[in-house]
C-alpha cells in the first residue's frame, strides 16, 4: 500500500508541476490536491532532517500542524515512525 501511495502523490505532483493538468480542467488544484502536496512537502523535508519547527518555518505552518500532517502520513504509508519516514522519503526522489 505504501508504494501505492507513493507512486499516486508522485503522479500528482509530476502532473500539476508539469502544467499538463490542473484539477478541474484549467482551474487551481483542489484541496484534496493541495493536503497531497503540502503531505509530500512535509514528508520530504523531514527526509532532509528537519524538524517539525524547522519544516513549519519554511512552509509558513505551526509545528503542531506539522506534526497533525505527519500523523496522517505514517499510517497511510505503513510506518511507524520518524525515521523510517526519513528512509522512505530519500527513497522516493
Amino acid at each position: 500500500m505504501a508504494k501505492i501511495y507513493r507512486s499516486r502523490l508522485r503522479t500528482r505532483v509530476a502532473v500539476i508541476s508539469e502544467g499538463s493538468l490542473s484539477a478541474g480542467g484549467g482551474q487551481p488544484p483542489t484541496g484534496a490536491t493541495n493536503s497531497a502536496l503540502r503531505k509530500l512537502q512535509i514528508a520530504e523535508l523531514v527526509g532532509d532532517g528537519l524538524t517539525n519547527r524547522e519544516i513549519g518555518e519554511r512552509l509558513f505552518l505551526s509545528d503542531r500542524t506539522i506534526g497533525s500532517h505527519l500523523y496522517r502520513i505514517f499510517p497511510k504509508l505503513g510506518i511507524k515512525s520518524r525515521s523510517k519516514l526519513a528512509v522512505v522519503a530519500r527513497q522516493t526522489r
